[in-house]
């Protein structure tokens, strides 16, 4: 499983793009690696390889966005999405 943090500072990130990403994604392709992207902040991640990958959370609402009890409530969810993703 590989869970990234999502950010407009992580798209823009060469070592992330060129040395981080490629292997991740052939994996997720050829061995079924699971692929988690939380939403951490507004970001192009619409125009990313990552769109293709279901997020964690609402991009459109990311974490830094959210006040934080309601926050503390997503960062829950996505405990449970990881934690059902792992068992598999």
């Amino acid at each position: 499983m590989a869970i990234f943090l999502v950010s407009q500072s992580f798209l823009a990130s060469d070592f992330i793009a060129h040395q981080e990403l490629p292997p991740l994604l052939e994996k997720a392709k050829s061995q079924g690696l699971t692929i988690i992207w939380i939403a951490v902040s507004a970001s192009t991640v619409r125009d990313s390889v990552l769109s293709q990958f279901q997020a964690a959370n609402d991009p459109e609402n990311p974490l830094d966005a959210i006040p934080k009890p309601e926050r503390n409530k997503v960062l829950v969810k996505i405990y449970d999405q990881v934690m059902k993703a792992a068992a598999i």
